[in-house]
């Protein structure tokens, strides 16, 4: 489904403190991410949609020339994976392959050591890890961007393409009580049914 937004500020650039539309924040982040041994870590509470807004970078008709998809290698931290997402940055380093890898619930620890791996000299990579992070911490060699909760309207516009048999009275009910948060969202929506 095309991702969902609005003129409302809701990506704050740590590093600056801009304030940011998600059309802002999507050109942003696709510059940086066009750099090799650029580094960026997305941030903000469980189910605001911080991995949609990753998977957006890639997608035409959200701005101007998204990034190459045949450049993606993604994967979630939060399950085992072979190669792991270290050994994954250390063998694109060494064939000097391009790369944007994107590692998903990634903890700081980790994101570090990728961006120490990442701003090697021989590097092509560039990174962007995604985590449910509250800490005001900014990591060195990243730029820090916060996702904020949804605006009501982006939920409710959300429900409706999602739950096509819920009214209006209760998408925009919905919307309100799940406080931007799209997992929320989800799960209330769930119990209604038709």
């Amino acid at each position: 489904k095309p991702y969902l937004s609005n003129d409302k500020a809701c990506l704050i650039d740590e590093r600056s403190g801009d304030h940011l539309t998600i059309a802002e924040g999507i050109a942003r982040l696709r510059t940086g991410l066009r750099t090799p041994k650029h580094c960026i870590r997305l941030v903000g509470l469980s189910g605001n949609g911080k991995t949609r807004l990753v998977q957006a970078l890639f997608e035409e008709g959200l701005g101007e020339d998204p990034l190459d998809t045949s450049l993606a290698v993604y994967t979630d931290y939060s399950e085992e994976t072979d190669p792991t997402a270290r050994d994954m940055a250390r063998e694109l380093i060494a064939q000097r392959q391009r790369a944007i890898l994107i590692v998903d619930n990634c903890n700081p620890a980790t994101h570090s050591e990728l961006a120490r791996l990442c701003s090697v000299e021989t590097s092509t990579i560039s990174l962007i890890t995604v985590e449910y992070d509250v800490r005001e911490d900014e990591p060195e060699q990243t730029d820090v961007f916060r996702l904020q909760s949804a605006s009501p309207e982006i939920i409710t516009e959300w429900i409706k393409q999602s739950f096509p048999d819920i009214s209006q009275v209760d998408r925009e009910k919905l919307a309100e009580f799940s406080d931007g948060n799209f997992r929320v969202a989800r799960a209330l929506a769930d119990t209604l049914g038709k």
